[in-house]
């Protein structure tokens, strides 16, 4: 969930109370705009969000990737 994810990575700025979702795929959507494929991304927060692996139509993993360009790998659990 987002909130393990803020907390983990320190994203303070992700802010979800007022939004309609409370996973890393919604979150993926609502930046994205349209539902996600492997290699969709975004930057913000000082990270590169990449959809890395899908499990059909739900984000399964994304690379968090500083602007540093070193790679995290994070897995949302379901």
């Amino acid at each position: 969930m987002l909130d393990d994810l803020r907390e983990r990575f320190q994203l303070d700025d992700i802010n979800h109370e007022d939004r309609s979702y409370s996973t890393l795929g919604g979150l993926m959507m609502d930046q994205l705009n349209k539902v996600p494929r492997v290699g969709d991304y975004f930057i913000e927060w000082g990270y590169r969000f990449e959809v890395v692996d899908m499990d059909g139509h739900r984000v399964d993993k994304v690379w968090l990737i500083p602007m540093s360009d070193q790679k995290i790998e994070f897995e949302e659990k379901a």
